[in-house]
């Protein structure tokens, strides 16, 4: 054991030397990894040679001329053998670095420090960002694990004093977090969207935006950006590690190139959620942030296993038609792909409930009065096909290709929204592919009512000025490109003065605003 105890001060030593005017939160979980080390190590002979481990601590303070009078004292012969051990550690420490944090409990605070974030490399990269005095308090309340990471978030976000934290954890503010998110079914609100360095998107930010919300703009300005990257979010929930970055072509090919030359700089997508429930509101973030230089990806989701799961089941990226933006990406079987290639099997089941498909027939007639109904029906080889029957053919079905582009968009674009019983956040790119000018008008009531009825989240990229035409000023968003940078213009009330819309648009009078392709 005296070897082992040697090497372990050594190890410190060392540790202290390379960290100690780094970040020092970073060397107390180091240090309580070789506490922990030893620990694990020597633990057989510190329970079974009791005697000859006091022999080894009497040698160990005469030999480094420490304080041998505390030895006698009754306190340090009521400890256990360990934190004698860990007593003799502490005094050599501060004896040759002096009073700088290695009192006995600092030194349990390092090694319990050390225990709580080594499986949790994202909620270790949180801690270093706070002051030793917040994590001990973490460390010292008996806390689960799910409350541990929401003080600590809610710490870093709220910039909390030490005395803030405590009075948080011991108001149990984390039960009354959890309570409104409960009742409120876990319907969520969005508050801000930041996106900073992902491709053109070099440092956007979406503010208190509409459920409903139309991103216009020019091609290759930037749009499908805003989606993709939020689609990125949600995959990162998905894949552990930075495998996220893979599925969507690699770091290259997702990070700004100028933030690439730039290692200060960082990738980060998140979103500031807030639960509403009779007066009470709470706030949450889900997002990631990834350290260009140190090659880092930190994932800051709410650690609400039930609410992570929600929010990722409830996001759909919809291209329809569009193979080459669906390649690699993550296909779920019980929600609509994003080149809606698997529309049948969702149109099944959502056929199968009565409510969602008297209300998709209803819609569907209201956009193409023609149609009579739909069905899925298995044709000659077995394969359940997608079947249209107009009303003035009710007895002759329309099939495969024989389903005209517009009509099969639009049933994508209904089935969409009745694919789950919980409220969405759709992101739809192009809505207007393949459909009339006049249908156009009817999506933007159909898209008011899914989110005032349903709670969706509705956001649509478009070059179309006829769906522009039919909205509000804080329905859109006007995005442009200046130098390889996307820039957006979120509209606020009286910034059309009076115009329509879609001429607000054209005559270049919104900041951004132009020709639409």
């Amino acid at each position: 054991m005296t070897d082992s105890l040697n090497n372990l001060l050594l190890e410190i030593e060392i540790l202290i030397a390379q960290l100690k005017e780094k970040n020092k939160n970073e060397l107390r979980y180091r240090i309580g990894e070789q506490l922990s080390v030893f620990y694990i190590k020597e633990k057989k002979s510190i329970k079974d040679l009791f005697s000859w481990t006091l022999i080894v601590i009497n040698r160990f303070y005469k030999k480094h001329n420490l304080d041998v009078r505390l030895l006698n004292s009754d306190k340090y012969k009521n400890l256990t053998t360990w934190y004698k051990l860990l007593t003799a550690i502490s005094d050599y420490l501060n004896k040759k670095y002096g009073e700088e944090g290695y009192g006995l409990a600092n030194l349990n605070y390092m090694q319990q420090f050390y225990k709580k974030y080594r499986g949790a490399p994202d909620l270790y990269e949180k801690a270093l960002q706070l002051d030793w005095s917040h994590n001990i308090a973490l460390l010292k309340d008996k806390i689960s694990e799910d409350e541990r990471k929401y003080y600590l978030q809610k710490a870093i976000d709220e910039s909390w004093s030490v005395k803030e934290l405590e009075k948080q954890i011991k108001e149990e503010s984390y039960d009354d977090f959890i309570e409104t998110i409960e009742h409120s079914n876990y319907q969520y609100n969005i508050d801000k969207l930041t996106i900073k360095n992902y491709k053109s998107l070099v440092d956007v930010e979406i503010s208190n935006p509409s459920k409903f919300l139309v991103f216009a703009g020019a091609n290759a300005t930037g749009k499908s950006n805003i989606f993709e990257a939020i689609e990125m979010l949600m995959h990162s929930a998905m894949v552990t590690g930075s495998f996220v970055f893979d599925i969507f072509g690699g770091k290259e090919k997702v990070i700004n190139f100028n933030a690439l030359q730039n290692k200060e700089s960082i990738l980060e997508v998140s979103l500031d959620l807030f639960f509403q429930f009779s007066q009470d509101l709470q706030r949450t973030k889900f997002g990631f942030k990834y350290d260009i230089y140190n090659k880092r990806l930190s994932k800051e989701f709410t650690n609400i296993s039930k609410l992570d799961e929600r929010l990722v089941q409830s996001f759909s990226r919809v291209f329809i038609d569009n193979y080459k933006r669906a390649e690699n990406k993550i296909k779920v079987h019980n929600k609509i792909w994003l080149d809606a290639a698997n529309l049948s099997n969702i149109l099944k089941t959502v056929l199968e409930n009565k409510a969602k498909s008297e209300e998709i027939i209803e819609w569907l007639q209201i956009l193409i009065p023609e149609i009579d109904k739909v069905t899925i029906e298995k044709d000659f080889s077995g394969k359940e096909e997608i079947r249209v029957y107009e009303k003035s053919y009710p007895k002759k079905a329309f099939t495969g290709s024989l389903i005209s582009e517009g009509t099969y968009n639009i049933i994508a674009l209904l089935v969409l929204f009745y694919q789950t019983d919980y409220p969405q956040f759709v992101c739809i790119e192009e809505p207007e592919t393949g459909l009339n000018p006049a249908i156009l008008s009817e999506l933007v009531p159909f898209f008011r009512e899914m989110t005032d009825k349903y709670n969706h989240h509705i956001w649509i990229t478009t070059h179309s000025t006829s769906l522009v035409a039919e909205l509000v000023e804080r329905e859109l968003i006007i995005v442009s490109k200046k130098e390889g940078r996307t820039l957006i213009n979120q509209c606020q009330e009286g910034d059309f003065e009076e115009m329509k819309p879609d001429e607000a648009w054209m005559s270049k009078m919104l900041k951004g605003g132009g020709l639409p392709w």
